[in-house]
């Protein structure tokens, strides 16, 4: 399998606090991992430097072909940085939608202005990711109509508009009731099919019976402590 991201002695900190400490790890094309691990020990913290939201002091994160380091400048690294991003797509705890515009006007915002998409394209695109999450029925609707679990598929269906090679998910089920958690499960199941690059930080049972293909667990300041690969089709039969 290729490398998506390879990430070489990641050191991270807060003024005196070390967060993440030479972590060392490769992610492949294809590979759906779920990071576990009690709160503090930089789960959430790794992925958000894994899009630069978070800049880190030591160590490289190769995406692709493109390169973070530490201490970047942001404004000049911009095109660098932004890069990395459009090849990111980032699914956060909170739906973080736009409660001005449309569902449909959620997803096409982001292909218009980053990607320069025809407006036509990005309506289509968007129309297309609506069916996929089971939610093309609210394409008019304004996001403050939505239930919680509606929210996190539209955050996701908008995440994915900008066709991102990898895709990361930060607790995209904490808010949520235990019957729309399984509707988060399965949407995220089906995308993972299409052989996307998948990183879940969740402490959701279901993602790890069903849709994993890989699971790290992280100790302090982000220590692996074990890193077990699973069989994909076994967990994908009955989803």
């Amino acid at each position: 399998m290729s490398l998506a991201i390879n990430v070489e002695h990641l050191t991270k900190q807060y003024e005196n606090q070390t967060v993440i400490s030479d972590l060392t790890i490769q992610i492949n094309v294809g590979e759906v991992i779920v990071f576990q691990g009690p709160s503090g020990v930089g789960k959430s913290t790794f992925l958000r430097c894994l899009t630069y939201l978070e800049p880190f002091q030591k160590g490289c994160i190769q995406v692709g072909n493109l390169e973070l380091r530490p201490n970047m400048d942001i404004r000049k690294e911009k095109l660098v940085i932004q890069s990395v991003r459009e090849q990111i797509g980032f699914v956060f705890q909170f739906f973080n939608l736009f409660p001005h515009l449309t569902v449909l006007e959620n997803l096409m915002l982001a292909p218009q202005v980053v990607l320069n998409e025809e407006r036509q394209k990005a309506m289509e695109y968007g129309i297309d990711l609506l069916k996929r999450v089971n939610l093309e029925h609210k394409a008019m609707s304004y996001t403050g109509t939505l239930s919680g679990g509606q929210k996190q598929r539209i955050a996701i269906a908008r995440a994915l508009a900008m066709r991102p090679k990898v895709m990361l998910f930060d607790e995209p089920t904490s808010s949520l009731d235990p019957e729309m958690k399984e509707e988060i499960a399965e949407v995220i199941a089906n995308f993972a099919k299409d052989g996307l690059t998948i990183l879940i930080v969740t402490h959701e049972p279901a993602f790890v019976e069903r849709i994993a293909t890989r699971v790290v667990k992280f100790g302090p300041q982000g220590a692996i402590l074990s890193d077990q690969k699973k069989s994909k089709w076994n967990l994908w039969s009955n989803s």
